[in-house]
């Protein structure tokens, strides 16, 4: 029930929930697909649907997107998928400032939100420029006082002047003094306010980002070598299957869920062995999935980065945290309090506090949990990423915005 307010309803409604996330994609993308056939054939005047293209690959969303488009009657759907969003005819925003409506879909939301950052940061500048001027003010007000005031003190030193005139004109000067210290504490104040007003707008509104530490890799070096792996349990998940990963290459690793992407991750990693064929990695690697799971949320982000880099001392890790903007007391927040893009960063943050930085990043699904800012502040992170990259992701939009793909892999049904 709301705190305050009242919400009124008319006519049938049906909320299909979000999945949660499942270790086997292939089982997770059925059942999520099976909750939303039943949603949408109950034909309901209202459908609520929350995240509904978790756990689904490309050609569900694709049917997702006709259910959607051709449903005769009122949808409401949270999601953080640009294609789902793209859908909409109206995109509700709900922020720190509240809660603002837009029309159209989230390309025109986008551009919007564009143009709201661009005027929050010219409001920034100017609150700026207006703080650094009345500094100005205020330094030359002061200046012309101590000048008139040395003045008033040297003809009263020459006794020039009778004393009571010397005096009146001593107590005008201290008066007018203090009228000016007053002045220029309100208008610092005024300007201190406004400057932080429009820093906290600007916040609000524009995604936190974090830079990734400068990795320089050499164009022809054989980062990730897979030569004739196969793999399976009751029948084979990859055959025969070959690739190569050199110098900074971006691949992009696409296929049905259930083809075995995972699995040739969980194989590059050694959680398991192939059947025939060899696996190198040659080079310092970091594992982000869907889960975040690197990150344990039982943990503060400081105890977080010293279980897995014991050899680095309090000062090191503090350090290199505020890299990733945890500065002080941020750095001991307990993980599982954090927001979404709190714990994106806190995970590369883990990773990328090691010794040797990871030269190759293995992406299963990033940015299926991420909110819409958490997606654009790892889409920046890792265009300035020097090393290489092996993307699993559904998301094509994404996968077009994190630099240039050289590489696109299929795995089909045979496992090649």
């Amino acid at each position: 029930m709301p705190n305050e307010g009242k919400i009124k309803t008319d006519g049938t409604i049906n909320f299909c929930p979000q999945f949660p996330p499942s270790l086997d994609a292939k089982s997770g993308g059925q059942i999520q697909i099976a909750r939303l056939r039943e949603a949408f054939i109950g034909n309901s005047d209202l459908l609520l649907l929350d995240e509904p293209s978790n756990n689904l690959d490309a050609d569900a969303v694709k049917w997702l997107s006709r259910e959607i488009m051709t449903y005769p009657n009122g949808i409401i759907f949270i999601s953080h998928d640009e294609r789902i969003l793209n859908l909409a005819d109206t995109i509700i925003e709900i922020t720190k400032l509240g809660i603002q409506v837009f029309s159209g879909n989230y390309h025109e939301f986008k551009s919007v939100k564009q143009r709201q950052i661009a005027k929050a940061a010219q409001e920034l500048k100017s609150a700026q420029g207006n703080e650094k001027r009345i500094k100005s003010e205020n330094q030359k007000r002061l200046e012309k006082q101590q000048k008139h005031d040395a003045m008033g003190n040297k003809k009263r030193a020459k006794n020039d002047a009778p004393k009571i005139l010397l005096d009146a004109n001593k107590n005008r000067a201290e008066q007018s003094a203090g009228r000016n210290i007053g002045l220029n504490a309100r208008q610092s104040e005024m300007a201190k306010e406004a400057l932080n007003s429009a820093k906290a707008q600007l916040e609000i509104i524009t995604p936190l980002h974090f830079d990734l530490p400068e990795i320089n890799v050499p164009k022809s070096k054989i980062m990730l070598d897979i030569q004739g792996v196969t793999f399976g349990y009751e029948s084979n998940i990859l055959n025969d299957f070959s690739m190569q990963i050199i110098g900074n290459e971006r691949v992009w690793l696409r296929g049905k869920n259930g083809a075995g992407k995972t699995t040739l991750l969980r194989l590059i990693m050694g959680d398991l062995i192939p059947q025939s064929g060899q696996i190198k990695i040659n080079t310092p690697y970091a594992y982000i999935d869907q889960n975040l799971g690197i990150v344990k949320n039982e943990l503060s982000i400081f105890e977080n980065v010293r279980h897995y880099h014991p050899e680095l001392n309090d000062n090191q890790i503090y350090a290199k945290l505020a890299r990733f903007k945890f500065r002080n007391k941020d750095a001991l927040k307990i993980a599982g309090t954090l927001s979404g893009g709190e714990k994106l960063r806190a995970a590369f943050a883990i990773a990328f506090c090691a010794p040797n930085l990871p030269q190759i990043l293995l992406l299963d699904e990033p940015t299926n949990n991420l909110d819409l800012n958490s997606r654009e502040i790892l889409i920046h992170a890792l265009q300035g990423f020097g090393g290489a990259i092996l993307l699993i992701s559904h998301d094509e939009g994404f996968a077009m915005q994190i630099g240039e793909i050289i590489r696109q892999l299929s795995l089909d049904d045979s496992g090649q």
